[in-house]
């Protein structure tokens, strides 16, 4: 027996952009485990995506998919300066001199 649950909409992350994609392997992984980090902090889920989306953001980087893991302070601080400065994530990126990929 199957059964189903109602889909519902999530609420838009915002755009998110990432310096230029070197390797997307693992990207999904990585989006997904923030999430899941998020989630399990208690965080809201509007506040998981865009955590989920810097992880994404972050992993594509680096090239290969477990050096590119980011860490979870990296994917903060990408937050922190992205919040702090109202730029986008590629931006942030830039102006904190965040390492590409894991870190």
């Amino acid at each position: 027996r199957v059964h189903y649950q109602k889909a519902c909409m999530l609420p838009s992350a915002g755009s998110i952009k990432s310096n230029p994609v070197v390797d997307e392997t693992g990207a999904g992984d990585c989006y997904r485990a923030g999430f899941a980090v998020a989630l399990s902090e208690g965080k809201k889920i509007q506040e998981c995506l865009k955590f989920a989306s810097a992880a994404g953001a972050l992993a594509v980087t680096k090239e290969g998919a477990v050096p590119s893991i980011p860490s979870r302070e990296a994917v903060q601080k990408l937050l922190d300066w992205n919040d702090e400065l109202n730029l986008d994530i590629a931006d942030s990126m830039k102006q904190c001199n965040l390492p590409r990929g894991g870190g």
